[in-house]
């Protein structure tokens, strides 16, 4: 072998290293990184074979000139280069600066003179169906999208086609999108071991553009083709509260396939079930899915969240000791890092229920923040709030993130609800206010604003800015049920409340805490059978001691003195600082 120029090392170097910073990116590449980089280089070199010293330059200039900004100029000299050496590093390249420079036409030239060079290359080939895709030019997508598929190995076949539909999530015409997807997959229809994923592409495609019956009919078809498929399940569980047939094909899935293998897809259904405030079902599947594979870590988190959030604190407990006995497991069925600080997290609150300081401490110990998200953070500071150290809490949030206008404004939303919640109502409600002035129509900052504002009293900001809401989000269930239940707590406004409260319901019927607001409005407005059924309802699926309150007064109302005292009783049990149970309990004064 003829030893390596200099150049040449050098160029393969600089295609080695500007590969990876174009296709993966990190900021802040090791040392380590860079001998890699050129490892790489040398092995590149070996496929490219001598360049001269002429075109090392033509490639440097253009790769500087992408770093100056200056991206025809580099997509020029990169595609000549490319051109002269036929190599595809350098056609990839080309059409990479060409797509930075938003220029979808240059890059299109740059990936089609690469197919021509190498027409069975699979990298051209999805490289030519994002660039088409990026262009809008759905109709020229059919045989690209039939060459990749036809390309991949048979093992990646399945999981290309069923990657089709997020070339068209950006498509402003979906109907042309699905004619393209038909003709491109008649091949895959017609091969039975490519028959059901392609259905299932077809299927998602059809919900992106809205047609939820035509995307349950694709699912029918997928199933019949290949019923132990776990997509044809994963895709059916988005239809559940829309295609009354779709839950049917989740549960056929996990009544026919053997129990360990069943267990993410049950995982998934439980979600959905949550996501659909089915509590107790969602329960019943988490269940299931650790007596089928108790070394599967996640179930136990899930069994442990849902536990603890249906006050069913000794089985919580244990399941989330369950969690962390199994997460460090390798691979899929172990545990996360943001896992085991939820995990953490809640030991850590169950506890402090049962007056356990010392055993709280010990589990935040296994928090770890660098991993942790937002929420976790901001619950990490309320516990040590619990714990008698407000202060702590206060720095730990202090050092959350703002570069960024998202970050600052997770910040600012935790910083208050934090303070909400250690009696600083004034603070947070000043601190969100401030944060308003600047991102007026942003709802999620209006909500945390009214809610801020009614706990500092400003009662007509918080209706306000609830009402904004439902101006711009019409959809948004949550406002309408916090502006009802306001008007039902004050006593005023019933008439409008019921409609707020209706509206909600209809967005969102199962839902426990909306269940409990309309049940609050029918007793105030004397309706003792209606509200507690509707209380009833609510507090089987989340045993608040909020809903306790109001279930315990409609019992009491009722006559049925005793069976309200054991409701409340569990609740005192349950969380005894709570305020709307505590006033309860003193304007009733149960003996």
């Amino acid at each position: 072998m003829k030893p390596f120029s200099r150049h040449s090392i050098a160029l393969a170097t600089v295609l080695a290293l500007t590969a990876a910073l174009s296709a993966h990116a990190a900021p802040g590449r090791t040392d380590n990184d860079l001998a890699k980089a050129r490892a790489q280089a040398v092995a590149a070199q070996e496929r490219m074979g001598l360049l001269d010293a002429k075109l090392f330059y033509e490639v440097l200039v253009g790769e500087m000139s992408a770093q100056r900004g200056d991206l025809p100029n580099a997509y020029a000299l990169l595609l000549d280069a490319a051109q002269r050496t036929r190599h595809p590093d350098l056609f990839g390249r080309a059409a990479g600066v060409a797509m930075a420079a938003r220029d979808g036409q240059a890059a299109l030239v740059a990936v089609q003179a690469w197919r021509k060079v190498e027409p069975d290359s699979r990298d051209a080939a999805r490289l030519e169906l994002q660039v088409l895709a990026g262009m809008n030019r759905l109709g020229d997508m059919v045989p690209a999208i039939r060459d990749t598929i036809a390309t991949s190995p048979q093992a990646e076949k399945t999981a290309v086609i069923l990657a089709l539909p997020v070339l068209f999530a950006r498509s402003t015409d979906k109907s042309e999108a699905l004619t393209v997807i038909d003709q491109a997959l008649g091949p895959s229809l017609a091969d039975p071991a490519t028959r059901s994923p392609a259905w299932v592409s077809k299927g998602r495609l059809r919900l992106m553009a809205g047609d939820a019956p035509g995307a349950m009919a694709a699912i029918r078809e997928a199933q019949q083709a290949d019923p132990a498929f776990d997509a044809v399940p994963i895709l059916a569980l988005e239809l559940i509260g829309d295609q009354p047939d779709a839950e049917a094909v989740v549960r056929d899935y996990l009544a026919r396939t053997p129990a360990p293998a069943a267990v993410p897809v049950r995982l998934a259904y439980a979600k959905t079930l949550m996501d659909l405030k089915r509590v107790s079902d969602a329960q019943t599947q988490l269940e299931q899915a650790v007596r089928d594979d108790p070394k599967f870590a996640d179930g136990w988190l899930l069994l442990g969240e849902t536990q603890l959030m249906r006050k069913q604190f000794g089985s919580a407990e244990r399941s989330l000791q369950a969690y962390l006995q199994n997460a460090n497991q390798a691979g899929p069925a172990g545990g996360t890092p943001r896992g085991i600080n939820a995990a953490a997290l809640s030991l850590a609150d169950l506890a402090l229920r049962a007056n356990r300081p010392d055993d709280a401490r010990k589990a935040l110990t296994l928090v770890q923040d660098a991993d942790a998200t937002v929420g976790q953070q901001l619950r990490h500071a309320k516990l040590l709030a619990d714990l008698g150290d407000e202060q702590a809490g206060a720095a730990l949030l202090s050092r959350l993130p703002d570069g960024s206008a998202e970050e600052r404004k997770q910040k600012v939303m935790a910083t208050a609800q934090f303070l909400r919640e250690t009696q600083h109502a004034d603070r947070a409600y000043a601190l969100l206010q401030q944060l308003l002035t600047q991102q007026p129509d942003d709802t999620d900052l209006l909500y945390d604003t009214a809610l801020a504002a009614e706990k500092a009293g400003d009662l007509a900001a918080m209706e306000r800015h609830l009402r904004q809401i439902i101006a711009l989000e019409p959809q948004n269930y949550n406002a309408y049920n916090a502006l009802g239940y306001s008007m039902v707590d004050r006593n005023v406004q019933l008439s409008e409340a019921r409609t707020l409260l209706t509206k909600a319901l209809e967005l969102s019927p199962d839902s426990p805490h909306i269940q409990d607001s309309m049940g609050w409005l029918e007793f105030r407005q004397g309706n003792l059978d209606a509200a507690l059924k509707l209380l009833e309802q609510a507090y089987a699926e989340f045993p608040d001691a909020e809903v306790a309150a109001h279930l315990g007064e409609v019992l009491w109302a009722r006559g049925d003195r005793a069976r309200a005292q054991t409701v409340w009783q569990a609740a005192q049990e349950a969380d005894p600082q709570n305020q709307t149970l505590r006033e309860t309990l003193q304007r009733l004064r149960p003996q």
